[in-house]
């Protein structure tokens, strides 16, 4: 660092300064244009999934969980490590069937994702030569928005000390400057799983939910803790705010899968106290679905099942015995379940 780069300005100056609110991709502004965003959550959870469904609502202009969104058909280029062609395949059919026809073009011609090649499971970022690739390739792409996916995959340095995440952190701050004007860097990274992680996801040590969280936290401007909430089911998460920079944290809240479209919908079921209490020992975590249509609907998971076998799930998941079981399928059938000509029951 040199003198001229330290810019020094008064309160007058400062407040003369006008900000368009377009920049803020999400309103709340846990997401802004040229900031850092991360995303955090143990392995497994379902984050590549979200981000999947993140890419699709901010190029089409659709909400993101529940959250409007500042449309932006901007390019958006994707570093990960995680995710295999079969994998993006099955994910990338439901949303296109998903989008409208429109709503497709936009997302096809913006979103760029990397493949999983046999030599490169890892860039490590402290090789001058992987540095170089990857800036070429920002350079070509002129991407909008750059997205690591998961951090240790492109580390410039030992993620588990402080020297080692921040030096990580700001290689990546420098490759974005080659993206378009005011590029914006998404981290997905790993938590501790278990319920101990868990329990970092809200309160008060929220802030400390990631591998090397203290500079990690210091970098973000905005960050998303995804927790499991349940043990036996990852259809559900908990979605809480680990940091928001540019606004107030805001209330944890819950999402589900949609077995029919593969995207992730906010759970209006969702009890925070109950799930918090199931992370002590004070409960059973099933316990915090209830036996609704549309939570009949998710213990199917896109798979038909015959009667027993639903009936089987609902008695697990909702801790009931077999004649209320039967009664909550009753209940749902025609709304959100169907049988098909087998007899088996799907999503409608």
């Amino acid at each position: 660092m040199n003198e001229e780069e330290i810019v020094l300005l008064s309160p007058d100056e400062i407040l003369a300064m006008q900000f368009d609110p377009a920049d803020l991709y999400l309103p709340n502004g846990i997401f802004a244009k040229g900031q850092s965003f991360t995303i955090l959550g143990p392995a497994g959870a379902g984050k590549s999934r979200l981000l999947l469904q993140m890419y699709a609502c901010f190029i089409t202009g659709r909400p993101f969980l529940g959250w409007p969104v500042q449309k932006q058909e901007m390019r958006w280029v994707v570093l990960q490590t995680e995710n295999s062609n079969r994998r993006f395949h099955a994910d990338l059919q439901r949303f296109k069937a998903w989008l409208s026809e429109k709503e497709w073009k936009a997302v096809n011609a913006n979103l760029r994702l990397q493949t999983m090649g046999v030599d490169h499971t890892f860039w490590n970022l402290s090789d001058d030569n992987n540095k170089t690739v990857v800036a070429q390739l920002l350079v070509r792409e002129r991407p909008g928005v750059l997205v690591v996916d998961p951090l240790i995959a492109y580390k410039a340095g030992n993620l588990n000390t402080d020297d080692g995440m921040m030096k990580t952190c700001h290689t990546l701050s420098d490759l974005a400057k080659y993206g378009e004007d005011g590029c914006s860097v998404i981290v997905l990274h790993h938590t501790l799983s278990g319920k101990e992680g868990m329990r970092k996801a809200v309160g008060f040590d929220r802030a400390s939910y990631g591998r090397g969280s203290k500079a990690l936290n210091m970098w973000t401007r905005g960050q998303l803790n995804v927790a499991p909430a349940s043990e036996t089911d990852n259809t559900r998460l908990v979605i809480s705010c680990g940091k928001n920079s540019n606004g107030p944290d805001f209330i944890p809240f819950g999402i589900m899968l949609n077995p029919t479209t593969m995207v992730y919908e906010v759970d209006p079921s969702f009890d925070l106290g109950t799930w918090k209490a199931s992370l002590s020992g004070d409960t059973v975590l099933h316990s915090i679905r209830k036996p609704t249509p549309m939570n009949v609907a998710l213990l199917l998971k896109g798979i038909p099942l015959t009667r027993k076998a639903l009936k089987d799930r609902v008695m697990k998941e909702f801790a009931c015995g077999q004649s209320n079981a039967y009664r909550i399928i009753a209940a749902a059938e025609g709304k959100t379940i169907k049988r098909n000509p087998k007899r088996q029951y799907e999503a409608v």
